[in-house]
């Protein structure tokens, strides 16, 4: 084997302009397989550090009116903890904002709220301090906190002696007892990743409270327990409160749910077709190489002969040639890790940010054994079959064509042609593929969303906890705010919304008055969300008849609803609703003492349908309900800034307006919307940037292997050629039987593609969008595409074929 080596260098060395060409081909093919792996293996396969994955469920509370899976009721989480036999333990989480102060520093931190079991259910530990107990659940014993890493890092330098050290959060000293692991990241909240992690507390209090669903209920089964049997368990379990307590939970049961569906099921698909994509461009390289080692294959043949006459068996030269293709799938291999260490790099920066892998992204052990398979196979997949034919030689045909210079036999021929063949049809798959899926994306993109993006900025707005607790102060801080913005050079509107500022609230069911009550499981149902006068103006979202809020819409004033155009066509069909009334059923955890109690609101306009990043763009518009935010003055806030077109946003002034009504607000970075890069709409961005480009690369090499096979062929017909033109073929009758010879494998190379490409569109039907498996303009579009550049291909190896001198090729006859 040694020697083998040792002369597969020297061959190598002999030849730098070959050995270079696939090693970059095989350094391309090899570093793209390695990079979609890795991100399959950290956003699918492995997308948290939690040990036994598969075994940790998320219980989700099913509101069964709407089929909306959502967070569980404090109370219901305590009687499931308490009955529940097929989990082993069950946790649960909830996340706020708080502000805190870390030495001087005032900051606003995302806060996961954590039950004490909730790091051993996920089985992880602190790397430095301890976990939380039992009894600093309890409100007044625990007031301690556990930091991410980056929080430590970032504000304690990475200290041991972080641990002990006060904070001050909602003006309450709290004290630092652990740092989570770097890799640590809780599995509800992967866009922004907790800063810091505090007990649960106020359970007598919470026990109670069946009305807001805030809890995210994580458990691990048991040994030898089903998923069927912790679903069986969870429906008795639900029925049984739905009896118990009808005014909270009549209408809710209890969804069982495995952790890797619940948070990267939506992204399953698309990466998969995404490391599809991946190995027809590492099949292509594949047949390009071995299209390439089969001309070289040709040339050897007296070497191999004289190898033969000396003794050395069929089995000695394929494995000679073997350790060759093998050695050269070994360099190919290294490049392609490098390659992949810079692009992993790029790709987590380019995945979605609710997708749990980004910075993750890594080059692991699994990544590497991935690797190493791929190499090996490369290796034979390229090489065994022109080892074999290179193996295969006879010697009266080579001794007969020495003067001739080359011996290469039918076989051989029939061979490299079939070669280009199976690249013209995989290049033509991989191409109409990924054409589905850009048209598909531009579909997606085209849809109407319903509100305007452009020099639009939002932020989440921290208000203290203690000195807004009164919503009469919440609503004075919105109105001045408001005002200020009104006198800010550049700004042309500025409004307020609970939760997030696209999208927030919650869903809730309604009655409308004058109707029969619905039936249980039928009871209309709708987004609901506070916002200011100036939302709608602020997002763009189109105001269609009725009024809009005013300042009189207030909570001295009657109570008053905005329904968009979807709720108003589902429920008012050919009616107009202004002037109708309906009552909205609303947790009592969602009301404060300044909203308006529970009752008849009067629907006063109707707005256009708004698609959020959230929303299904391929279902109808969703039912959407817009309360005045006097009238329910949330705690949750986000400000909404729209800049006149042309003019950059001002953060200095933005802060301005808001510390002038309260200098104690942290005001976080204002983001903008570029394109949207969360859920499915990113996985779909990166699918069509990915799979475009490898179709572009597999092109490339296709027409790298045509021209390979015909200037091949060229040189192998020279003296026929000139025979032909001495006996008076004319340079154009030349030309016609070099372009026909490619033709013919180009149009075959098409069918074969074509047939498959078919198949592909009908297996990736369900990731398209208002495109059709077999959109003929996708594969009308590619075969041209194709085409042409085949043609190319063949032609310039044909035009050199018309410049053969007759006297010239005779003589080398």
């Amino acid at each position: 084997m040694h020697s083998d080596l040792k002369f597969a260098f020297r061959q190598f060395a002999k030849n730098p302009g070959f050995t270079i060409a696939v090693v970059l081909i095989l350094t391309l093919g090899i570093g793209a397989s390695t990079v979609a792996f890795s991100v399959v293996n950290s956003a699918v396969l492995h997308p948290f550090s939690y040990p036994n994955l598969v075994q940790l469920m998320v219980v989700h509370s099913e509101w069964i009116p709407g089929r909306y899976l959502g967070r569980a009721s404090p109370g219901d989480y305590v009687d499931f903890n308490r009955e529940s036999t097929a989990f082993a333990s069950l946790a649960a989480d909830t996340s706020l904002g708080h502000n805190y102060i870390i030495g001087k520093e005032p900051i606003r931190l995302y806060t996961e709220h954590v039950t004490a079991n909730f790091f051993s259910t996920l089985g992880v530990r602190p790397i430095l301090g301890r976990d939380f107990r039992p009894e600093e659940e309890v409100a007044g014993r625990g007031n301690v906190v556990i930091l991410s890493y980056n929080l430590w890092q970032e504000k304690f330098g990475g200290r041991a002696d972080a641990i002990g050290q006060n904070i001050l959060a909602e003006d309450q000293v709290t004290t630092v007892i652990g740092v989570m692991p770097r890799d640590f990241q809780v599995y509800s909240s992967p866009i922004y990743g907790p800063a810091i992690y505090t007990p649960i507390s106020d359970w007598p209090m919470l026990r109670q409270n069946r009305f807001r669903h805030n809890f995210q209920i994580i458990g691990r089964l048991k040994p030898g327990a089903t998923i069927a049997q912790a679903q069986s368990e969870a429906s008795v379990i639900a029925s049984r409160l739905a009896r118990q307590y009808p005014d909270t939970d009549k209408d809710w049961g209890a969804s069982i749910v495995p952790l890797l569906d619940d948070t990267v099921e939506f992204a399953r698909p698309l990466l998969y077709t995404l490391l599809g994509a991946v190995g027809l461009l590492l099949l292509i390289s594949c047949v390009n190489i071995a299209n390439l080692l089969l001309a070289r294959a040709a040339s050897r043949q007296k070497e191999i002969v004289i190898r033969s006459a000396l003794g050395a068996g069929r089995g000695r030269i394929v494995r000679q040639l073997l350790s060759e293709c093998l050695l050269l799938a070994l360099a190919g291999g290294a490049g392609g890790v490098l390659l992949a260490h810079w692009g992993v790099g790029l790709v987590g920066a380019l995945l979605p940010a609710d997708l749990p892998a980004g910075s993750g992204l890594s080059i692991n052990g699994p990544t590497l054994a991935f690797t190493s398979a791929v190499v090996v196979l490369t290796g034979l997949g390229f090489g065994l079959a022109p080892a074999l034919q290179g193996a295969r030689v006879d010697l009266n045909h080579v001794l007969k064509d020495a003067g001739r210079g080359s011996g290469e036999t039918g076989r051989g021929r029939r061979l490299r042609r079939l070669f280009v063949v199976s690249e013209i049809s995989l290049a033509l798959i991989l191409l109409v593929g990924a054409g589905l899926l850009v048209r598909s994306f531009i579909a997606f993109e085209s849809v109407d969303r319903g509100y305007q993006t452009d020099n639009l900025y939002v932020t989440p707005i921290a208000l203290d906890q203690k000195k807004y607790d009164d919503p009469q102060n919440r609503i004075n801080f919105v109105d001045r705010v408001v005002e200020n913005f009104s006198h800010v050079h550049g700004i042309s509107s500025a409004a307020f919304a609970n939760g997030a500022m696209e999208g927030g609230g919650f869903t809730r069911g309604f009655q409308i008055a004058g109707r029969p009550p619905a039936p249980a499981g039928a009871l209309p149902f709708g987004q609901t969300q506070a916002v200011s006068p100036e939302y709608f103006k602020t997002l763009g979202i189109p105001f269609l008849h009725g009024r809009l809020f005013n300042a009189r819409d207030n909570a001295a004033g009657p109570p008053v609803v905005l329904i968009n155009q979807a709720l108003a066509q589902r429920y008012f069909p050919n009616q107009n609703p202004v002037g109708q009334r309906l009552e909205v059923f609303f947790d009592p955890g969602d009301l404060s003492a300044a909203s308006k109690a529970p009752g008849l609101s009067e629907i006063v306009g109707v707005v256009g349908n708004a698609r959020f990043d959230f929303d299904d763009m391929a279902a109808p518009p969703f039912p959407r309900l817009y309360l005045p935010y006097a009238q329910f003055p949330d705690k949750s806030l986000a400000l909404g800034v729209r800049t006149d077109p042309g003019v950059p946003l001002d953060l200095r002034a933005v802060s301005a307006a808001v510390h002038a009504v309260e200098s104690e607000a942290p005001l976080t970075s204002m983001f903008g919307h570029g394109p949207n890069n969360r859920g499915t709409p990113g996985i779909r961005r990166l699918s069509m940037i990915f799979s475009a480009l490898f179709s572009a690369v597999a092109l490339l090499l296709a027409a790298v292997g045509i021209y390979a096979v015909m200037a091949y062929n060229v040189a192998q017909r020279t003296g026929e050629i000139g025979i032909r033109m001495a006996l008076g073929a004319q340079r154009g009758d030349v030309l016609r039987l070099v372009m026909g010879g490619g033709a013919r494998l180009i149009c075959l190379g098409i069918l074969v593609g074509l047939a498959g490409a078919l198949a592909t569109g009908r297996l990736i039907g369900s990731l398209l969008f208002n495109v059709q498996p077999y959109d003929l303009l996708t594969f009308g579009g590619i075969t041209l595409i194709v085409s042409f550049v085949g043609f190319v291909a063949c032609l310039l190896p044909s035009l050199r074929a018309t410049k053969v001198d007759p006297l010239t090729a005779l003589r080398g006859e």
